[in-house]
């Protein structure tokens, strides 16, 4: 029972916490906008500048790095397939010189 409880109560404690945050970006967003609407046409247009560029930026960085992640896990997996890879194709030619041979035994 006591488990339960405390499921419950951390359970509504985090829905309390997203609710809260929701209404504090509400907010913050609305000051954010009366305040933007009061600038003149120019500083508007250049601070509307500023933070596109600063998103293209991050956003930019994030998915360099993201490839750059990417090609180091394939990287990764290579090495470990190479083994894989040599031994089927010794096995495969292996296979086709019995077959060319005649050999009925493929061992090594």
């Amino acid at each position: 029972m006591d488990k339960k409880l405390s499921s419950i109560f951390s359970f509504l404690l985090g829905l309390a916490v997203i609710i809260g945050s929701l209404i504090a970006i509400y907010f913050l967003f609305k000051t954010f906008w009366e305040t933007f609407k009061e600038l003149q046409p120019p500083v508007a247009g250049a601070f509307i500048t500023g933070f596109v560029t600063i998103i293209v930026a991050v956003v930019s960085l994030i998915l360099a790095k993201r490839y750059e992640l990417k090609k180091e896990i394939e990287q990764s997996h290579r090495s470990n397939k190479l083994p894989l890879y040599e031994e089927f194709l010794v096995f495969y030619f292996r296979l086709l010189m019995s077959i060319r041979t005649g050999e009925t035994s493929i061992a090594p």
